[in-house]
């Protein structure tokens, strides 16, 4: 086909003499064949599509105002085929000018959309599959000199596993970086392919894979324990499938089994398909008597040996259990508890999953850290940083000899030595923190950096306004408080601080408040630099080197997950994403960077590093599913993933079971998404009131032994 398409560009092929002797619908389905006819002043052009009549295959010509007008007139060609039913040939009909044609041709392809490709190969969408016809994307190039137009055939890369394995160790010329994009590649051809709804799971709630993949962690059904699974491998359900018979082959849907499904062989599957993939290891008695585990906090260490876990417990309202005034407020930039934000008890636990041992734990009492979605806690490598908002003090520890030892404590001193200082000093001595005169040492440091800066400027440019600015607005400045942080390394710590309102709840739109991003210098104790969340140099830093902050070096997967600094389609995501805040309502430039730094700082190991949600691999609707592990809303019908090289339909996930929702209930529907490291597995979780649904997206490989 490729030769005679190319014949026919040059006009070295005489349309009316080209006979078709197809006897199998598969032969043409593997691509379009074009009809070029070039005449003195206007270039004439048809498409062939095919059509199945009966049990006889015909190719009628098209005009592009036929592709572009979309479905053919059923009528007139079954009219048509009934004086010609018993020949197989290629009838050609009228000539229609081009002219007013091809500026529409431009427009769909300026425009992205799919037109040239989905149009014209479908005139009966109901008898051949577009993805069957779709092997060519077409591209007009008009040529304004010579007055010519042509229509360019682009071959899309091949699909099939075993190409994309020999290209992987064959290919020459391979640039810089591509070796990585080459090995992930074939991701685009193996991948979950069928579901199986509301599974029956043990009484526990799931949380995540382990980086390696080979575990998988969830806490159990009183929040006392951690449970550990080993993870048999994506095929190992495969038998469970075997003896579905041809009637259900038929009558059920080929790519999922959905709550209606009551046959034995669906309620077999859903009743044996979670002990067929997970099976338990471990179950470790973790929070002491009185506390409970918070199932969205977990950390894991780079060798996956390691879990970081948080529990917690109320205090009672008892006035015989009220803390004591000083144990409430240690420091004089301690902050007010409220009915918001109460006052916990807070255990730290350091959990060997590959021994199934607790090894260590760190107890906070009357204190509040946010331990939902790792917000108070951050990992790097072997240093764990802890921030206590109520005290506002960062508490840094290194795994060391598989305990929890502390090394730091950054808020009221930064050096180690300064509360020995302190406490041999007279000024001290008979004073209690919080009555402390002196300003916090971290907040000190804070407050000389911007006044150097502002004086500096003065000094050198003459400029007066930052000293102006520093003395108008030193109360605010002062009574900042750390709401967020990150560790950037082992040595630096990006602090975020804002008003004591937003610190501590009180406040309803909390990102919309004025707030102050500071990096801070751990070993030298200095403040690097201090930016504002209106600065639009930060923002550039962020959009730039969001890999930075984001800082997926655990495991080597996530190495490669998909950012704005990385990769123009995840960067094109964040623009719009930035244009929608800018031309809004009550919106502007200053509110979009302001909503864009809002994402800092990025709480630890809060995004997959599943090569299916890899914006340079698949394309989908990052609105119901995204590599940050956040709950989404839960949508109708099933997302969808397109292959990013080819544009091609590869698979769909089927979220949710709107059949098991009562028609009153309240509330947006979530679903939270777990997808695997590495392999084509993935769990969702969504909540309908009390009730949790759990969905398992599976591949099925149509090679093996399963009869589907």
């Amino acid at each position: 086909m490729d030769s005679l398409s190319s014949e026919i560009m040059e006009g070295d092929v005489d349309m009316q003499s080209v006979a078709v002797n197809s006897s199998s619908l598969d032969e043409f389905a593997n691509g379009v064949e074009l009809s070029v006819h070039e005449t003195a002043d206007v270039m004439e052009m048809r498409v062939f599509g095919a059509f199945e009549i009966g049990h006889n295959i015909r190719r009628e010509p098209l005009s592009v105002n036929q592709v572009l007008s979309g479905p053919f007139n059923n009528q007139e060609m079954a009219e048509d085929d009934s004086n010609q039913s018993q020949e197989n040939n290629i009838s050609l009909g009228q000539d229609q000018d081009m002219v007013d044609i091809l500026p529409n041709i431009d427009d769909n392809i300026n425009r992205g959309t799919r037109a040239s490709s989905d149009q014209i190969v479908t005139g009966h969408r109901r008898k051949l599959s577009p993805d069957r016809l779709l092997k060519y994307k077409t591209q007009v190039i008009c040529d304004d000199n010579k007055n010519e137009e042509e229509l360019r055939v682009t071959e899309i890369p091949p699909q099939n596993i075993v190409n994309k394995l020999v290209a992987r160790e064959i290919l020459p010329g391979r640039r810089c970086g591509m070796e990585k994009y080459l090995q992930r590649s074939k991701y685009q051809s193996i991948f979950p392919n069928f579901t199986v709804t509301n599974v029956d799971k043990p009484p526990c709630f799931l949380r995540k894979f382990t980086p390696d993949g080979t575990r998988f962690i969830a806490f159990s059904a009183d929040q006392m324990s951690i449970e550990v699974y080993n993870f048999k491998g994506p095929q190992a359900a495969a038998h469970l499938f075997a003896k579905r018979t041809a009637t259900s082959k038929t009558s059920k849907s080929m790519d999922q089994i959905s709550s209606e499904e009551t046959d034995s062989i669906s309620v077999t599957v859903r009743k044996n398909i979670f002990d067929a993939f997970f099976q338990l290891k471990f179950r470790i008695g973790v929070a002491p008597p009185g506390e409970q585990l918070n199932r969205e906090c977990s950390l894991f260490t780079e060798n996956s040996q390691f879990i970081i876990v948080g529990s917690t417990s109320y205090i009672q309202d008892d006035p015989s259990s009220h803390p004591p005034f000083h144990e409430i407020y240690r420091n004089n930039e301690s902050v007010d508890p409220n009915p918001r934000s109460p006052l916990e008890d807070y255990t730290i636990h350091l959990v060997d999953i590959q021994h199934g041992r607790l090894e260590d734990s760190r107890a906070f009492k009357f204190d509040k850290i946010f331990l939902s979605h790792n917000q108070g806690i951050y990992l790097y490598n072997n240093t764990l940083a802890i921030l206590s908002v109520q005290h506002q003090t960062i508490h840094i520890f290194h795994i060391m000899d598989d305990k929890l030892v502390e090394v730091r404590t950054i808020g009221r001193f930064c050096y180690e030595d300064d509360e020995l200082i302190s406490c041999s000093s007279r000024l001290f001595g008979s004073v209690t923190p919080f009555e402390e005169m002196f300003m916090n040492s971290l907040k000190h440091r804070l407050l000389v950096y911007v006044f150097k800066r502002a004086h500096n400027l003065a000094q050198n440019d003459g400029d007066l306004s930052g000293l102006s600015r520093f003395h108008q607005y030193y109360e605010q400045l002062r009574k900042l408080r750390i709401w967020k942080m990150q560790l950037l390394d082992e040595d630096h710590l990006l602090l975020k601080y804002s008003s004591e309102d937003v610190v501590t709840l009180k406040c309803q739109e909390p990102n919309s408040q004025h707030c102050v991003l500071v990096v801070y210098n751990i070993p030298r104790t200095e403040i690097v630099t201090v930016f504002e969340n209106t600065s639009d140099q930060f923002v550039d830093l962020f959009e730039n080197f969001s890999d930075c902050f984001r800082n997926n070096f655990i495991s080597q997967e996530a190495r490669y997950s998909s950012s704005p600094s990385n990769n123009i389609h995840a960067r094109e995501i964040h623009r719009r994403f930035r244009q929608t805040i800018t031309s809004a309502r009550f919106g502007g430039p200053v509110e979009a960077t302001r909503r864009i730094l809002a994402q800092l700082p990025i709480s630890a190991q809060s995004y997959s590093a599943s090569p299916y949600l890899d914006q340079a691999l698949f394309s989908y609707d990052d609105h119901r599913v995204s590599s940050m592990e956040r709950p989404k809303a839960c949508g109708e019908i099933p997302i969808r993933f397109y292959g990013r090289d080819s544009n091609l339909y590869k698979f769909q996930i089927h979220a949710g079971m709107l059949s098991r929702v009562p028609p009153h209930s309240s509330g947006r529907r979530l679903v939270a998404f777990t997808f695997h490291p590495s392999a084509p597995f993935a769990i969702s979780v969504q909540r309908a009131n009390a009730e949790y649904l759990v969905n398992f997206h599976i591949r099925l490989d149509s090679n093996s032994s399963l009869d589907l």
